[in-house]
């Protein structure tokens, strides 16, 4: 048998262990949503940089 693209896994977390992973997922979430701000203002300083002639 070759490698499924559907597979079926089950995990048992404890509330700390659950706790842990929620607030890992918060920062990762944290961490992406500045990138992206950074990148939309980037995005527009270059937008207007190009529509002002500068």
């Amino acid at each position: 048998m070759g490698w499924s693209p559907v597979a079926s896994a089950s995990y048992r977390l404890d509330e700390e262990q659950w706790a842990r992973a929620v607030a890992q997922l918060g920062a990762v979430s944290a961490a992406w949503g500045g990138r992206l701000r950074r990148v939309k203002r980037l995005a527009e300083a270059l937008q207007e940089t190009s529509t002002t002639g500068g």
